[in-house]
């Protein structure tokens, strides 16, 4: 699958992320692209843009946007970030996931000169644990958080037994992440 390409996004990459399907199931929401007119996108974008501490790369497929990745809370003295992923809803479950995320940390730790990148995933988002386990994410914790989304906080608390409500939120566990540098080279390396 060598059509897949990861590179700094554009201005001009965001019409392609309004053009994407949607999730369905209210877990998943918080993925779909929300912003049609360009004023919203453009607002998105500058916000997910910050000159020291946020990045943002498209996930390119047959030449189509059909994802993108941050970094975040960029850390340039520890050498350490965060990852976040979106992708179409159209476009899972092809391996597009994986090979971006495995371009995009050799762009963050050669490029960048990142030492460790760290994420989270729900832990019922068994999908995006697999993938991460396999571009060599290790598991450091699990814990018990707010979900990203609280829009529907009443109707997951009483479709889905992951949640709970909290304090007025609802919660969910999450799996907390991350991969070293060195690790993840040995591991190119063997991978070929």
């Amino acid at each position: 699958m060598n059509n897949v390409e990861v590179r700094k996004m554009k201005k001009e990459d965001l019409i392609d992320l309004t053009k994407w399907g949607s999730h369905e199931d209210l877990r998943f929401l918080p993925y779909n692209f929300p912003y049609k007119n360009k004023i919203e996108y453009t607002l998105w974008y500058n916000s997910k843009n910050k000159i020291f501490t946020r990045k943002i790369f498209s996930i390119i497929f047959n030449k189509k946007v059909v994802g993108y990745i941050t970094l975040k809370k960029i850390n340039w003295i520890k050498k350490s970030a965060e990852m976040g992923i979106s992708i179409d809803a159209n476009c899972l479950s092809k391996g597009i996931g994986t090979l971006a995320i495995i371009k995009y940390l050799e762009t963050v730790f050669i490029k960048y000169r990142l030492k460790k990148i760290s994420l989270r995933a729900a832990l019922f988002n068994k999908r995006a644990i697999k993938c991460y386990k396999k571009v060599g994410f290790n598991e450091i914790e699990r814990k018990l958080a707010p979900f990203e989304d609280q829009t529907n906080a009443f109707k997951l608390i009483m479709e889905y037994d992951c949640f709970t409500m909290i304090e007025n939120k609802a919660c969910c566990e999450y799996v907390f992440m991350n991969v070293n540098k060195s690790d993840f080279m040995q591991n190119r390396i063997i991978r070929g």
